[in-house]
Order: C-alpha cells, then sequence, then structure tokens
C-alpha cells in the first residue's frame, strides 16, 4: 500500500500532466482528490485585518498580473483607512502616509512593467512549478525505525503555485544577514551547496542553479518588494523602489 508522500506526488504528477498548473496561485484539493490551483494564499493579502477586504487573490494567469495585483492590494488596503468620525490631525497624517503609499504603488508597477524575464520572455525559467519554502523540518514526518525514510509531508496549506524562477532558494542559514557578520563562512558553504546541487542534478548546466541565480536578479527583488505592507513600510519600501 502506498504511503501518504506516495500518494501526494502520484496526485500532483497527474496535476501536472493535465496541465492545471498553469497559474501563480495557491495549491487547493479539490473535492474529487485531485489538486489545482486556487486564490494565494501569502500573509501579506490577509494578515492585519486584510482577510476582510475584497481584493484581487487570483489566481493569477501570469507572473506579471501578481505583481500589479500586490501594487493594487497596497493602495486598495490604504484607501479602507480613511474614516470619516476620525480627528482632522489624525486624517492629516493619513493623507500624508496616502501619498508615500501611491508614490510606492506607482514605482512598484512601473518596476513590474519594465522588470524582464517575468514570463514568456523566459521560457525555461517562467513555467509554473510548486513552491514549497514554508515547509520545515517540523512538517515532515520519518519512519519511527528508520529516520532517513520519510512517510509524509503534512501542512500544505502555504504551498503556492510560482514560476520557477521564483521557487528556488538558498537554505535559510546560507542566505545574506544584515545580523551575522559570518558572510565568507556562508559564501564557501554556498559554493558547496551549489555544486552539490550541480552533481545531484547530474548536468552541467542545472535549471535549479539558473532559477537561484535569477533570484539574485531584478526579478528577485520584486519578489521581496511586493510582499511588503506599502503603509506601515514605506520608510523602507519607497527608497528601495527608487534606488531600482
Amino acid at each position: 500500500m502506498p504511503n501518504s508522500l506516495e500518494v501526494v506526488r502520484e496526485k500532483l504528477q497527474a496535476t501536472a500532466k493535465n496541465a492545471h498548473i498553469v497559474k501563480k496561485g495557491s495549491l487547493v484539493s479539490d473535492a474529487d482528490g485531485t489538486y489545482s490551483v486556487g486564490p494565494i494564499v501569502r500573509r501579506p493579502f490577509y494578515e492585519g485585518g486584510r482577510a476582510q477586504f475584497t481584493l484581487d487573490r487570483g489566481p493569477f494567469r501570469t507572473a506579471k498580473a501578481y505583481y500589479l495585483a500586490c501594487a493594487q492590494r497596497e493602495l486598495d488596503c490604504s484607501r479602507t483607512l480613511f474614516v470619516q468620525s476620525a480627528s482632522p490631525s489624525y486624517q492629516k497624517d493619513l493623507e500624508d502616509s496616502s501619498l508615500q503609499v501611491e508614490r510606492c504603488v506607482g514605482l512598484l508597477s512601473d518596476l513590474v512593467n519594465r522588470c524582464e524575464g517575468l514570463d514568456d520572455d523566459d521560457p525555461v525559467l517562467a513555467p509554473f512549478s510548486l513552491d514549497i519554502h514554508d515547509i520545515g523540518l517540523k512538517n515532515i514526518l520519518v519512519a519511527p525505525d528508520d529516520h532517513t525514510r520519510i512517510v509524509a509531508i503534512v501542512d500544505w496549506q502555504f504551498v503556492n503555485i510560482h514560476p520557477l524562477w521564483c521557487c528556488a532558494r538558498l537554505p535559510t542559514w546560507l542566505r545574506p544577514s544584515l545580523s551575522d557578520g559570518d558572510e565568507p563562512t556562508k559564501s564557501r558553504l554556498s559554493t558547496i551547496f551549489r555544486a552539490e546541487i550541480a552533481r545531484l542534478d547530474g548536468l552541467d548546466d542545472s535549471t535549479f542553479l539558473h532559477a537561484l541565480d535569477a533570484t539574485e536578479d531584478a526579478r528577485g527583488t520584486l519578489d521581496d518588494l511586493a510582499d511588503y505592507d506599502a503603509f506601515r513600510d514605506a520608510f523602507l519600501l519607497l527608497p528601495a523602489l527608487e534606488n531600482m
């Protein structure tokens, strides 16, 4: 009898074969046991009371459509902050912040429109794929008698569908950090990590490594900036966008 991990793998393979993964969104299990792509489940669309707002959560046919929806999301959310009963001073603060939000949204939309390689202009890395980066060690269940044998992976609610260029990431402990000064060690280990990926792929030209490089260009920066709260984080977001 196949274990749960094998069942999930078989269903995902069937989903891909049936060409259901042609949108950017989140993986959902349908009533008949198959998988499809539904509205995206990503924190900036729901946290801080945003779940109650009417926002475009997809699924999205293109990466460009998704990132433009992220920009519109910030504009729509900022407009809900204005209330008629607020004091004049509070309304003035909101108006000043709203101008910053509109500036951020304009710059983010401009970045989306001029960013290369988001969709069909990169046929190798543009196809949609599973992004399972929210799955950690606590989500992986192993056999009690053999800890090297994975029997199940749980908590798939935050599994998203993204372009391949957006799915590759270095492990968290190898990524640059402002609070960690041991960058030479991280750089050395990152080189080892890349070499091991190339060995496992058995290819001189690894698609995963190409995707990993793509996250370090303008596309990766766009993906990071699209998760910011433009009202709360404008002091960080605006300078970053102005320097792009």
